[in-house]
């Protein structure tokens, strides 16, 4: 498993993932303590963490170390990065994963600043589940 934090700044925890030892929780659970609430939210550069791409724009992930599998947890909607539009975003995500094939699950919190309906297609074009946990 890996984390990747995706606010101004996005920061992964490892650069590989990292089996799911005991020690190994305990350092994400430090990691995840540690960083900073930051107000931007970079939903292109977390995917691009995610799935292993080179720091060059390409569409080709790097297949030796792409998840089977990433949840994408958010509490806002793009603002950040080098692609903010929701359809176009989207667009990128779903035609990239076609040949990746990572299922992809989203849990959105919060009704204020949240997209929820490219939070969902993330979801359901991607072979996941999308939950809503609906804020006050």
């Amino acid at each position: 498993f890996n984390i990747v934090s995706f606010g101004t700044r996005v920061r992964a925890m490892n650069k590989n993932p990292i089996a799911a030892s005991r020690g190994n929780v305990n350092k994400a659970k430090g990691f995840l303590r540690s960083l900073p609430a930051d107000g931007e939210t970079n939903y292109y550069g977390a995917l691009r963490a995610a799935l292993d791409l080179t720091g060059a724009v390409d569409a080709s992930p790097n297949f030796r170390s792409t998840p089977d599998t990433i949840t994408f947890l958010t509490d806002g909607k793009p603002t950040r990065g080098e692609m903010t539009d929701a359809d176009t975003l989207l667009e990128w995500y779903t035609a990239l994963n076609r040949y990746a094939r990572v299922r992809t699950h989203v849990i959105a919190f919060g009704n204020t600043g949240v997209d929820l309906e490219l939070l969902r297609g993330m979801a359901e074009r991607n072979d996941g589940k999308f939950v809503h946990v609906a804020g006050k």
